[in-house]
């Protein structure tokens, strides 16, 4: 397993990205509670010595995670997979494919950002509830599937007006499906195609991108504690020692807050672009050329009393004035405002069923490139 440190940050700044990446700038109504907080106790500061203590932390493994060794129970020779009749589910407007989930994966997010440069203002609103999840077929291997509903609303006029699309979205391990639920348009993308196109767009920065994704997965391996304990002690006490607030909640499973302060915000998302040509070489001059008018962004990680990961999220608030021509080490220029307000977040889904499209041939198909 790659070190988790590094899986951890990248996963909280990944979501601080999106933010950024956003076109638009609003100063209108905000959203008053985040997707990405967890509730809990975080009044008192965490020390290095209270993070060492995570490691005597007991959990109760459930008996089905508990799985005997190869080597004491070797696993049979897997049957070729047979179709099953689809449990078809019929709606206002198409059928439906119902499956069962083995694991899945919930993804959410609910933010407003923008941005404005001189006269110009843009903002974006965006709203997504995803399921991505793994269904298991009868050769015990799993199949990846996806499916929910993703709002977006852009905005390019002075009056600082939105207007809202809604999409359904699902994807398996071949196409990702739309379907405009104002239009009643319905597209469908390849993804492998989708993929190559990416990996031609930033090979020549040392990107590498996956080509394709498998069509089915072995059995998925959660990340837990005590087994990523080390991991993870490891990379709060590096946090702490960079200047980060962490804060701790033992009281039902393990619940962590993690304060990034406007500094180490950008060191980290610096460490994240570092695959980049240059960028180290920027730091210096990007942190002086952003002016933080209000700052806040936390970072929440939630291990059940089971000890599998649970939660991991973002809830951010800022305000900051940008001078683009100083990252290039040039005299002051017009500044650029950005703001962004909300929350994404990843939970954990055990049982439970995903909707897909049974007719995924009444979809068009775009190409990319």
């Amino acid at each position: 397993m790659k070190k988790f440190a590094a899986l951890l940050m990248g996963a909280l700044l990944a979501f601080a990205c999106a933010a950024f990446a956003a076109c638009g700038y609003d100063d209108g109504e905000e959203k008053d509670a985040s997707v990405g907080a967890l509730e809990g106790n975080f009044k008192k500061e965490a020390t290095k010595d209270e993070i060492a203590e995570l490691e005597n932390l007991q959990f109760e493994v459930s008996a089905e995670d508990q799985t005997p060794s190869e080597e004491e129970n070797p696993p049979k020779e897997a049957e070729p997979e047979t179709p099953k009749e689809p449990e078809q589910v019929q709606t206002e407007k198409l059928a439906y494919t119902s499956e069962k989930i083995k694991l899945g994966l919930q993804l959410l997010a609910d933010f407003t950002a923008g941005y404005a440069y001189e006269e110009a203002d843009k903002s974006v609103d965006f709203d997504t509830d995803y399921m991505l999840a793994l269904v298991k077929r009868d050769s015990g291997k799993y199949a990846l599937r996806g499916a929910g509903e993703v709002s977006l609303g852009l905005n390019n006029d002075p009056e600082m007006t939105i207007t809202k699309r809604t999409y359904n979205v699902y994807n398996d391990s071949k196409n990702v499906y739309l379907e405009d639920l104002d239009s009643g348009a319905k597209v469908r993308g390849d993804i492998s195609q989708a993929l190559k196109y990416a990996g031609e767009k930033t090979s020549a920065y040392g990107v590498k991108i996956p080509t394709e994704i498998p069509e089915t997965f072995e059995s998925p391996n959660v990340p837990s504690m005590p087994s990523s304990s080390r991991e993870v002690i490891a990379a709060l006490g590096d946090l702490i020692e960079s200047g980060v607030k962490v804060y701790l909640d033992l009281s039902d499973g393990l619940k962590i807050k993690i304060s990034f302060t406007p500094a180490a915000f950008i060191d980290y998302v610096a460490a994240l672009a570092s695959v980049l040509p240059g960028v180290g070489a920027l730091v210096e001059n990007v942190r002086k050329a952003i002016d933080f008018e209000e700052w806040k962004f936390d970072g929440y990680i939630g291990i059940g009393g089971d000890g599998l990961f649970s939660h991991i999220g973002a809830d951010f608030d800022f305000r900051l004035k940008l001078n683009p021509a100083a990252i290039a080490g040039a005299d002051e220029s017009s500044a650029v405002r950005f703001k962004a307000k909300g929350g994404c977040a990843a939970k954990l889904v055990a049982k439970g069923t995903i909707l897909h499209p049974a007719d995924p041939e009444s979809y068009s198909l775009i190409n990319f490139g």
